[in-house]
């Protein structure tokens, strides 16, 4: 398997180091967007604070789920990602509306505020009750993100146990429901987790399998994101084997 993982990785560099070149040639010949913060590129996913290397573990949906973009509103409060009362006056909306999709929305964004301030217990509560409105919808897409994010919260708690239950989970229903770029997403996270947890051959499986996803759905650049990584974890776990 591990062998089949490496053959994976050395195909995708490859290919995605020369397709890498070629997009940054024609970047930078146009527009020097690699000179502006990610978290304030239009049409790019909001995350919050991770660790360096680290892409998307925390994710921000739009009042209709879709991935959060700057838009004026949030612009001029700064930071959305650190300002609960944005998303503490969307909830009361949404259950003054009755509008349960926002609300689950609201309720999880809100949880990723406290989680990005550190509260991760209150963050956590949050979720569970985001993702019971998800569940009642059965809106598993949603699901999906908030098991990502819950995962995420305990791999910050360094209870790593749960943090792989929270990714194998959401895992599952991505395959049962073929959503394949969030199942990146969260093979990505789970990569990460282990290798936190210095399982690198764990690491270097999950890896791979990010790669096979964003491969099939064609995301350039979540799939050149984990091909750096994979290489990271495989110099890291050479490293530890001497």
């Amino acid at each position: 398997m591990l062998k089949t993982i490496e053959s994976i990785y050395q195909i995708a560099t490859f290919s995605v180091i020369r397709r890498f070149l070629i997009a940054e040639t024609i970047a930078l010949s146009a527009f020097p967007f690699f000179l502006i913060p990610s978290s304030f590129a239009c049409n790019r996913l909001t995350s919050l604070p991770a660790s360096p290397g680290q892409l998307s573990n925390l994710q921000v949906l739009d009042l209709k789920g879709n991935p959060l973009t700057i838009s004026s509103e949030l612009h001029s409060q700064n930071r959305p990602d650190e300002n609960p009362q944005f998303w503490q006056n969307q909830l009361e909306r949404a259950r003054a509306s009755g509008d349960r999709e926002l609300e689950g929305v609201a309720l999880t964004n809100l949880g990723a505020t406290y989680v990005s301030l550190s509260e991760y217990n209150r963050g956590l509560e949050l979720y569970q009750q985001g993702m019971l409105i998800f569940q009642q919808l059965g809106n598993h897409s949603k699901e999906i993100w908030v098991l990502n994010n819950i995962g995420t919260a305990y791999k910050e708690l360094e209870q790593y146990d749960r943090a792989v239950e929270a990714y194998l989970r959401a895992i599952a229903i991505a395959r049962s429901q073929g959503t394949l770029v969030r199942e990146g997403w969260v093979w990505r996270n789970l990569g990460h987790t282990y290798r936190s947890m210095k399982q690198y051959d764990r690491a270097i499986e999950a890896f791979g399998q990010a790669v096979r996803v964003f491969q099939n759905t064609n995301s350039q650049d979540d799939l050149a994101g984990v091909v750096r990584l994979l290489q990271e974890v495989q110099q890291e776990r050479d490293r530890y084997s001497i």
